[in-house]
């Protein structure tokens, strides 16, 4: 397959790759952001007893539970919809990658049919060419 892609394409693809790996990232931090913010929620005392919880807490200068807890499920609601963001803009450029692969690839072939001899169109049955560019 990789014969088929120039370099640039390649590049692209090497890209996109690389869009997925940080995409999987973001999106295991979206879903683990979730389980701290329901143990506050669940637990609010939780707040002094966790170390990271506490110096958040006070390294912002929070002066009520209620008010860290509001400012906590923001951040988490920030960090899920940038997640969900990046996935679909993800799953698009992908989809726009590998329709554009299958494109450039028809227009290849169907160029390189049209530089045959007519000695090939002979040979060669025509339903059989329009399949191959079309699939």
């Amino acid at each position: 397959m990789l014969s088929l892609l120039e370099r640039r394409e390649k590049m692209q693809a090497l890209g996109l790759l690389c869009l997925m790996i940080i995409m999987s990232f973001i999106e295991v931090l979206g879903i683990a952001s979730i389980l701290p913010f329901m143990a506050v929620l669940s637990s609010p005392e939780s707040i002094q007893t966790n170390q990271y919880l506490r110096m958040a807490y006070e390294f912002f200068g929070f002066d009520s539970t209620n008010r860290f807890l509001f400012v906590l499920g923001f951040v988490v609601l920030i960090v899920l919809v940038i997640s969900n963001a990046l996935k679909a803009l993800t799953k698009w450029m992908i989809l726009r990658f590998s329709h554009m692969q299958g494109y450039r690839l028809s227009r290849r072939l169907f160029s390189h049919y049209l530089n045959q001899p007519y000695s090939f169109f002979i040979a060669h049955h025509s339903s059989k060419m329009t399949r191959n560019i079309l699939g």
